[in-house]
């Protein structure tokens, strides 16, 4: 992340950060969710995309996630990511991997401004095709391989979804990042989203206490051990709302902002959208705040731990432990090298 951005992040009143749903088409068939079955929308055309590009440059916001379905089904994702880069963004690209081929690689790693994750949830055959529907786990990980090969200085990010029928497959997944210099990130399962399922295959409160002891570990390995992401202070949140204490107000609407593929702003992906991009302007409808009270039933009475609204909230709220955190760990670099 721009050395600007972050601070503007840090001081901000307003969301710095949005996650754009480029397309609900998918090439996976989640067990856990429901993208894919969605019947077939009208998705913005590029024209519309660099006009709402520009509105959200207006707007403030610095990073973008870039994401789906998945996002590199658009055919005209390139031209999507170098407009974006283009006019200042920090960039995430959130895919499945199934697509990651040579080409998009050696495309996608000319875009200084663009990190890349990746989902990974199981390196067992047949669990990864029971979560992720499809049987493509060898060409997801023969891309992972090429992607090394090519660049093995990239700081490539790999992210685990922990449910109750794949938490054995985290520390063999953080294995396999440690071996190929991934970044991992463990992120845990809820049943939230636009298009999240409710699935009994999935669901943590069969698994609380493993999770509970398992994110403590994470905690206390974060802040020195290279190739794991996140910082510890989030994870100890995490481990604080998994023994069913309330921890921070959540950052949904405040500090990050989910647009549709047709270009509607959501507070939150649970919530109705408030905003339409394609008709609206975005600063006046964000501060009429008609959202908030939503926001707020929401985190007060069902309250989620999704990473990408709590994070960004907890380490705002929290810049003089964070910062200490950072100056004082092990893996400062990293860090740089890996946002």
């Amino acid at each position: 992340m721009k050395l600007d951005n972050l601070t503007s992040f840090f001081f901000a009143k307003k969301p710095t950060q949005a996650a754009f749903f480029l397309t609900y088409q998918c090439n996976s068939r989640c067990s856990w969710c429901n993208a894919w079955q969605q019947p077939k929308i009208k998705e913005l055309t590029f024209p519309q995309i660099k006009k709402v590009f520009q509105q959200l440059k207006n707007f403030g916001v610095k990073l973008l996630y870039l994401s789906g379905g998945e996002p590199l089904l658009r055919q005209d994702f390139l031209a999507i990511v170098k407009l974006a880069h283009q006019l200042g963004f920090d960039l995430i690209l959130v895919t499945n991997g199934i697509l990651l081929d040579g080409r998009l690689i050696h495309h996608l790693v000319k875009i200084p401004s663009l990190r890349i994750n990746v989902s990974l949830d199981s390196l067992d055959k047949k669990l990864y095709q029971k979560i992720r529907g499809v049987d493509a786990l060898d060409r997801v990980l023969q891309n992972l391989k090429l992607f090394k090969n090519l660049y093995p200085h990239y700081p490539l990010r790999i992210t685990m979804t922990i449910s109750a029928v794949n938490l054995n497959q985290a520390e063999k997944i953080y294995q396999f990042c440690q071996k190929n210099h991934f970044y991992f990130s463990p992120n845990p399962y809820f049943e939230l989203g636009r298009f999240r399922k409710k699935s009994p295959l999935h669901d943590y409160r069969k698994i609380t206490k493993q999770l509970i002891d398992y994110y403590q570990k994470i905690a206390l390995k974060a802040k020195n051990e290279a190739y794991l992401s996140g910082l510890p202070l989030v994870y100890q949140k995490l481990t604080l709302w998994l023994e069913g204490k309330m921890t921070e107000p959540c950052g949904a609407g405040e500090e990050l902002l989910f647009i549709d593929p047709k270009g509607l702003v959501y507070a939150c992906q649970d919530l109705k959208p408030f905003s339409d991009l394609t008709k609206e302007d975005l600063a006046k409808k964000w501060a009429a705040k008609k959202w908030l009270p939503a926001v707020k039933k929401c985190y007060q009475e069902t309250p989620c731990f999704i990473f990408c609204t709590r994070s960004p909230y907890i380490i705002k709220h929290h810049k003089i432990q964070v910062l200490f955190d950072l100056l004082t760990s092990k893996k400062l670099l990293h860090y740089f090298k890996m946002y």
